[in-house]
């Protein structure tokens, strides 16, 4: 295995969460790898998420090595400049607990803008390469939200009206559950599209209805079966996905520190039955039927 195929990994890392030491053991994420991040609240799973996204400076490893060989080879992200953070946080796509869209974004351009944004930061694209992308960002959202309402992502029985024009309609005057599918639209057409290797989501399950559950396993289970995937890193209380072969356990060690534990699980079934109705066939769930079938 060599370094480049390796996409996150610690080294005898300690990693201060505001003030509390976490010992992790060695990690070593590779494409295609499933991780699911669990312990209590107040853990530090999604701090540990913001650590990796450097969205959280005061979240650091004070001993050991946190290394992105993907992007940096060897080099410890301590010892990362400003500009190397910056393309980082541009190479990793980020779903945090609560969204950052525009008040004034529509639907559409909430999710495009975030896509178009990532374009624009990637140092290594030409302005001619980045036109292109974008017009094929542009489209690759126009097909998802079609797609989506074909298999009834946003329930228009319940007389929202979600997709009358999401050109025009703010993407405040939305649901919280519609917004958070918005913001895993974004980070899928990211890997799709943009071609970022690694995936972070914080509590993803939030705001979903059942159906709309089933609708981003099927949508993990499409991304994660595509030639070369990215890896997925899940903050989740809720485990209803097929496919997840690792997970990052933080649970109490003494009476100030925690530790982290890393091992493999047995992806072959969800292992939180809410969801499970006997139908589900390679990884997947039967979805409720759409309005008028």
């Amino acid at each position: 295995m060599t370094m480049e195929e390796i996409l996150l990994q610690t080294q005898k890392a300690t990693i201060d969460v505001h003030g509390t030491p976490v010992d992790f053991d060695d990690l070593q994420i590779r494409g295609g790898d499933f991780v699911l991040i669990k312990g209590r609240n107040g853990y530090g799973k999604s701090s540990f998420l913001k650590m990796l996204v450097g969205k959280d400076v005061s979240v650091k490893a004070t001993k050991g090595k946190v290394q992105f060989p993907f992007l940096f080879g060897e080099k410890a992200m301590s010892s990362f400049s400003d500009r190397e953070l910056a393309h980082l946080r541009n190479s990793i796509a980020y779903v945090p607990q609560e969204d950052d869209f525009l008040p004034t974004s529509s639907i559409f351009s909430a999710i495009y803008q975030n896509l178009k944004l990532t374009i624009e930061y990637n140092q290594k694209m030409s302005y001619a390469e980045k036109k292109e992308k974008k017009k094929e960002c542009r489209k690759a959202v126009e097909d998802y939200l079609a797609h989506f309402r074909e298999i009834g992502l946003f329930d228009e029985r319940k007389g929202n009206g979600f997709f009358t024009n999401p050109h025009l309609r703010s993407i405040y005057s939305c649901s919280g559950g519609q917004r958070k599918m918005c913001q895993i639209v974004t980070a899928i057409l990211q890997a799709r599209i943009l071609g970022s290797r690694l995936i972070l989501m914080d509590e993803p399950l939030n705001n979903l209805d059942k159906n709309n559950k089933k609708i981003l396993n099927n949508e993990i289970r499409d991304l994660m079966s595509q030639p070369n995937p990215p890896a997925l890193l899940m903050v989740t209380h809720c485990h209803i996905f097929f496919g997840v072969n690792k997970e990052i356990v933080l649970e109490d060690v003494f009476s100030m520190g925690r530790k982290a534990t890393f091992r493999e699980i047995d992806g072959k079934e969800a292992f939180f039955p809410c969801l499970c109705d006997g139908n589900e066939k390679d990884g997947k769930y039967e979805l409720d039927p759409v309005k008028g079938e």
